[in-house]
């Protein structure tokens, strides 16, 4: 559905790894922020972790707001919305607003995902990173933390309660890989095509996607994801 194992293994010959391309959904969700078919931008680096690609994104959303607000003031007819953004973005751990929640009277538990009804309950608007995710759900290819192994270093970019992109630390050592896919019941046999390259030594590195259709969403102030997309694609659409 994305090319992120592929980007993987492409940091071992390119430092920084870039791509826009489309990315699918299996996932039957009809919402005004679902798409089965969208854009991704995607980025990987060497030698970095879930921090410093925290950093790289709020340079892009800068640039981003920058070039709208460019475009906003050259074309006069254009209404959009477009959001302030502070010097630096703020960073939440999941535990301090699993603790926010609860103290606002949301019904959630350590290790339930944030959901949009409870981050509502919070008050938290524009641009903001949750990072330190639990482990459990979170891909094979994910990091635990070096403090808690129950935590990962992994985190979530929203614009009030939208997810915009996900990214982490990944894991550079095959062993370790294997090890994380056995737990989760999976075959390695089916990923010795990507495990195999880790034989050869693949540096640490971290990376993420970020949904362009939902950032676009956030830069103009768009409710729907369709509005945002030509021919937009979803699990009951598939033509035009």
């Amino acid at each position: 559905q994305s090319p992120q194992l592929y980007k993987e293994q492409l940091t071992m010959s390119f430092e920084k790894v870039f791509e826009i391309a489309p990315i699918f959904r299996a996932e039957p969700s009809r919402t005004n922020r679902h798409l089965a078919e969208a854009i991704s931008i995607d980025l990987e680096e060497a030698f970095v972790d879930y921090n410093d690609v925290m950093n790289r994104i709020e340079e892009i959303i800068k640039i981003s707001i920058t070039a709208v607000k460019n475009y906003s003031n050259e074309n006069k007819d254009t209404e959009f919305a477009i959001p302030e953004i502070p010097e630096k973005i703020p960073r939440y751990s999941y535990d301090d607003l699993i603790e926010k929640m609860q103290k606002a009277g949301a019904k959630t538990e350590w290790g339930d995902d944030l959901y949009p009804s409870n981050l509502k309950k919070i008050g938290l608007e524009g641009f903001y990173f949750i990072k330190d995710w639990p482990l459990g759900p979170k891909p094979f290819y994910v990091k635990d933390s070096k403090e808690n192994p129950k935590i990962s270093e992994s985190f979530d970019l929203m614009f009030g309660d939208l997810e915009l992109s996900s990214g982490s630390t990944r894991i550079e050592k095959r062993h370790e890989l294997e090890e994380r896919m056995r737990n989760k019941g999976m075959k390695t046999d089916a990923f010795e095509y990507h495990l195999g390259a880790f034989d050869y030594g693949v540096p640490p590195h971290a990376g993420c996607g970020i949904g362009l259709e939902r950032l676009i969403m956030a830069l103009t102030g768009t409710e729907n994801i369709r509005d945002v997309t030509f021919y937009p694609r979803d699990v009951d659409r598939l033509t035009p």
